[in-house]
């Protein structure tokens, strides 16, 4: 619960922290939800949970590169549940 009635970024959880953008236009920070990289993390998982976790099959399904799948699942906070 927050003190002063107003929800920061610090009072969120990691994932939905990593979602969110910072916009400084004066005295306070604007938060912007995007929504984009919450639906592509939401993707990501599905994805890697319909193939068991194997990323090379997820990889070549989505015409991507290993490493680029292992980066955007570190960006999203995706790991292995192994």
């Amino acid at each position: 619960m927050c003190s002063d009635h107003r929800v920061r970024v610090d009072d969120l959880p990691d994932e939905f922290r990593q979602s969110l953008t910072q916009r400084d236009d004066g005295d306070e920070p604007e938060l912007i939800f995007n929504a984009l990289a919450v639906e592509e993390r939401d993707a990501l998982l599905n994805e890697l949970e319909g193939m068991h976790w194997n990323v090379s099959r997820v990889a070549k399904k989505l015409k991507l590169s290993r490493n680029t799948l292992y980066r955007r699942m570190k960006r999203y906070g995706i790991s292995s549940p192994r």
